[in-house]
């Protein structure tokens, strides 16, 4: 059986995740598995150049799902539109070789007003153990090995290299700020432009999303990274503290559950604002000629003057 392939490709800290574990397990007409998508990681994202296989990836993921027969795969992983922490620099290279794997599919992409999408990515930063203040983190770029680059942010780069690869009747392009504004709403019209069937009445619209750490909270969470001992960020600490992270945690928690709004406040100061805020204007005003996304109405500076 012929099966239609819909690729969720994120962007980062635009919901990814509550699709992954809410939404499209309920839909009813497709196949979906937080399996397959990890085994994107192995064989599409990880492989070096010389040992990527079209065939060995797409066989791996379909015989996860042989026994169901339903003609549409939904595969969810953000990391397939690159990593912010490393620049997306093999955003390209994933691109191509999910073209070469699943070559009709269509493509699912969310983006985030760039100045939000920008502290919300550094605040998971922080949560995974990193230890640079926020100025520095954006700012300082490494030569020898990928880092934070802001022009990830710029999306018309990406979105318009998968039109290039996949057409653009198979590249779906959302704006994070419908879904969080009227998700019922929204989910209406993302459910029909894939044909996907799922019950709305199932979903609790009304629950509350956790705000996550205050801005004091966060620094003080940094402060105790250097002390902890992460694979990624920070390998070999000088000074391990053991539990040092999980009490400062608790602690912040605790704080944040009396005072969150006194001890909440933006990274984004005004001479960050300033040095910043000129930088996605072009981006985003070609991106809504390209697609009529309304960009502006939703916050995003369209400014082609920059």
């Amino acid at each position: 059986m012929q099966r239609r392939d819909i690729i969720h490709i994120g962007y980062f800290k635009t919901g990814t995740t509550w699709f992954q574990q809410v939404f499209f397990p309920k839909v009813t007409n497709t196949v979906f598995s937080n399996q397959a998508n990890a085994s994107l990681d192995d064989n599409l994202i990880i492989t070096r150049p010389y040992d990527f296989s079209a065939e060995k990836t797409s066989r791996d993921v379909h015989e996860l799902f042989s026994e169901q027969h339903k003609d549409t795969l939904v595969l969810s992983r953000e990391r397939l539109s690159g990593h912010p922490f490393t620049g997306g620099y093999d955003a390209k290279v994933i691109a191509d070789r999910l073209k070469e794997t699943f070559p009709s599919a269509t493509i699912v992409i969310f983006i985030r007003e760039q100045r939000q999408a920008i502290v919300s990515t550094y605040k998971e930063y922080v949560k995974r153990g990193g230890t640079a203040p926020f100025e520095k983190w954006i700012f300082t770029h490494e030569r020898t090995i990928p880092s934070f680059q802001l022009d990830y942010f710029n999306y018309h780069k990406q979105i318009n290299y998968y039109i290039k690869l996949f057409g653009k009747s198979h590249v779906k392009v959302y704006a994070y700020e419908d879904f969080k504004d009227n998700a019922k709403q929204f989910l209406k019209q993302f459910a029909e432009d894939l044909a996907l069937e799922v019950d709305l009445s199932a979903f609790d619209f009304n629950k509350k999303v956790n705000k996550g750490f205050s801005t004091k909270s966060l620094n003080l969470i940094r402060w105790s990274n250097q002390f902890s001992k992460n694979k990624n960020l920070n390998p070999y600490p000088a000074i391990k503290i053991p539990f040092l992270r999980f009490l400062i945690e608790k602690l912040c928690k605790t704080l944040d559950g009396m005072f969150y709004n006194q001890r909440n406040t933006s990274f984004l100061k005004p001479k960050t604002l300033a040095r910043i805020n000129h930088l996605f204007g072009p981006s985003n005003h070609e991106l809504n000629q390209l697609l009529d996304l309304d960009l502006e109405s939703k916050g995003y500076n369209c400014n082609n003057n920059n």
